[in-house]
Order: structure tokens, then sequence, then C-alpha cells
């Protein structure tokens, strides 16, 4: 009698010992696993705050290359205005002297330089334009990822436990996430 008892409690020892190994592997897993997550949230929520940063920084050198565009598009007017200018009726016509010649040939230059400006302006706005749609898209991704990422980590971890708090308790290693519990429950109600 005593013998079987002895080897019973014996075997109940070593599934005690099994279990205990069991529970301490899934413990470090899922916390890794959730660790895991967390770093990866964080650090998608950098990049999306680096993608902010650089679409901010082009939308200013998009209006500042808007102005140049409006700046440059009005100097051309004014050029093309003042070479085709109206002569007065009634006033005498003078033969176009050489030094007249040689203004128009400078205002001729000048007005091919200013759309010539002007259209590396246009090309600089569309390619501005281009890099900050890219930028919308790719902060857009991100920001998808980011709210998979937590939606994951909810799962993980319970709707009633804050992200923040898993983040603080597991740099002091208190954090238990909900499959360490519910091993350590089954384990004790044994």
């Amino acid at each position: 009698m005593n013998r079987d008892l002895l080897s019973k409690l014996d075997a109940k020892d070593k599934e005690l010992q099994r279990l205990k190994v069991d529970i301490s592997s899934s413990t470090d897993s899922s916390h890794a696993h959730v660790v895991e997550l967390a770093k990866k949230n964080r650090t998608l929520t950098v990049l999306v705050e680096k993608e902010k940063t650089k679409t901010a920084k082009l939308s200013v050198d998009l209006m500042l290359a808007k102005k140049e565009l409006q700046h440059a598009e009005g100097e051309m007017l004014k050029l093309q205005a003042s070479a085709t200018a109206v002569p007065v009726p009634g006033a005498a016509q003078q033969p176009p002297s050489l030094a007249t010649a040689q203004q128009e040939k400078e205002k001729e230059r000048d007005r091919l330089g200013l759309e010539a400006v002007a259209k590396d302006f246009r090309d600089k706005l569309a390619m501005a334009n281009a890099k900050q749609n890219d930028q919308r898209n790719q902060i857009h991704a991100l920001k998808q990822e980011c709210k998979a990422l937590k939606r994951a980590l909810t799962k993980e971890v319970g709707e009633d436990v804050p992200i923040t708090k898993i983040l603080e308790d597991q740099a002091s290693g208190g954090w238990r996430g909900r499959a360490e519990q519910i091993t350590f429950l089954k384990a004790s109600s044994v």
C-alpha cells in the first residue's frame, strides 16, 4: 500500500516538474512575442513621424516653388507686355535705331530665359507634388500596419490592458500575458 502511494507520489512529482517546465517555456515565448510586437509598433510609430516630418518639409518646399513660379510668370508677363507695346495712333513712326534693336534683342533673351526658368519651376513643382504624394502613401501604409500591430497586440494581451502599461511592466519583468496567466491558473488548480 505504501509503495503504491509512494510510486503515485513520485509520478505526480514528475508530472508537476514537467508542467512547471511547460509553464516557464510558454511564458517566455508569449512574453517574447508581446515584446517583439511592442518593439515593432514603436519602430513603425517612429517611421510614421519621420514621414510626417518629410511631408511637412516637402509642403513648405512646394509652396516656395509655387511662389517662385508665380514671380517668374509675372516677370515674363511684364516683359511680354513691354515687348509688344502698342504704338500710339498719330505718333510719328521713327525707324528703329540700332540701340532700340539691341534693347529688343535683350528683352527677347530675357523673355526666353524667364520662360526656361518658369519651365524649370513647373518641372520642380511636378516632382515635388509626386514626391509628396508618395510620402502620403507611405504614411498611410505605415499607419495601417501600425493599427494592425496594435490589434494583434491587443488580441495577445487582452483589450483591458493598455499598451503603455505593457511596455512599462515588461522592462521590470512584472508583466504577465493572458496565456501565461491561464497556464498558471491551470497549474494551480491541479
